[in-house]
């Protein structure tokens, strides 16, 4: 599993988009209290995201269906990076940060109901549980990194570079998954030895 360059890529990428993700339990109240908004603001940008995905969620199977797992995640990590971007200009505006949740609920929605189809499909049949214990061990560790991106962008910039840097980690994390689309698509037929150990045998796609 370790050796499966693919897969470790994806985790890598999964832990940049939780940084982003992550943002929205500790970043996202720190900057509402600093606009000035009281805490039940936080609790409305809640009720939003949890409508949004139960909403989202069949309205957007039918595109989903259509376009392969990665592409997807991608949309989903440049949405999300978009929707961080947006509380940039929702300054002292619970509406605008009401929008904002809108459009980061649809990037969650769109990269968490596909994330589990690449995983699985990385996984050799007989490793599936070791290889998305691995990749769930991103939330845990994002949990952690999170508020230090967080704070550190706050210190240095305030709200304004906090929000800037969760555009980038969408952005990147994006880009990453679309370059990781291209690596499995051109995977080889018949594997050798150094296939084998890159993660790159049919078996394990």
């Amino acid at each position: 599993m370790f050796r499966d360059g693919r897969f470790l890529v994806l985790t890598g990428l999964t832990l940049l988009y939780l940084c982003s993700y992550q943002q929205v339990l500790f970043g996202l109240p720190v900057a509402m209290d600093h606009d000035g908004l009281k805490p039940s603001a936080y609790g409305i940008i809640s009720l939003i995201n949890a409508v949004g995905v139960v909403a989202f969620q069949p309205l957007l199977q039918p595109w989903n269906d259509r376009r392969t797992p990665l592409v997807v995640c991608a949309t989903g990590a440049i949405t999300l990076g978009l929707g961080m971007g947006g509380n940039l200009g929702a300054r002292q505006s619970l509406i605008g940060y009401g929008l904002a949740a809108a459009v980061w609920t649809l990037g969650e929605v769109l990269f968490f109901s596909s994330i589990m189809m690449v995983v699985e499909r990385l996984a050799p049949a007989d490793a599936r549980g070791r290889y998305t214990g691995i990749w769930a061990s991103t939330m845990g560790i994002s949990a952690l990194i999170a508020p230090l991106i967080s704070s550190a962008a706050l210190n240095a910039g305030g709200p304004e570079l906090m929000w800037a840097t969760s555009l980038a980690l969408g952005a990147l994390a994006a880009a990453g998954l679309l370059a990781l689309k291209r690596r499995i698509d051109t995977a080889p037929t018949v594997p050798g030895p150094d296939a084998v150990d890159l993660g790159l045998a049919p078996g394990r796609t």
